[in-house]
């Protein structure tokens, strides 16, 4: 099974749940969404939005604000859940099954961005001057597009 395994022996069973993910759709106030360049791998030197794996004991939402913190240091408000996709996420050579959720987000003010070593740059983007082949992660390429024709719609 894709489940779970089951202990030949005295059938314990271990399920295999997906790691779940969050990521930041993060509008300025001229409605362009913030996108960072990957300093690493997978996808290093391709676009994405800011988030990443949710520890044990975070919720959503701590995650989120976690993420945003260690790879931008700014602030954001209002956290409204967008949409969330179920997929793949390549690491050495492993396919890790993830569930990624998308919430948009506002900032709050302009203050610099201060990159982590995890980015090799940031820029705002108009939705509609967006390359899809230049986002990394399959997940953030889907919630791009999604978010594309709700916007143009």
């Amino acid at each position: 099974s894709d489940t779970f395994y089951v202990c030949p022996k005295c059938d314990f069973r271990i399920f295999i749940s997906p790691k779940p993910a969050v990521g930041a759709l993060i509008f300025n106030d001229s409605g362009q969404l913030l996108m960072t360049k990957r300093a690493q791998n997978p996808k290093i030197n391709m676009w994405g939005v800011v988030g990443g794996f949710i520890d044990p004991n975070e919720s959503n939402i701590e995650a989120l604000k976690r993420e945003i913190k260690e790879e931008i240091d700014i602030n954001v408000d209002k956290f409204k859940f967008f949409s969330s996709y179920a997929g793949k996420y390549d690491y050495k050579h492993i396919k890790y099954n993830v569930i990624s959720s998308y919430y948009i987000c506002s900032m709050l003010d302009s203050n610099k961005i201060n990159l982590s070593e995890e980015s090799l740059e940031y820029k705002f983007f108009d939705l509609d001057k967006i390359k899809i082949e230049e986002i990394g992660l399959t997940d953030d390429k889907k919630v791009i597009t999604e978010l594309i024709h709700s916007k143009l719609h």
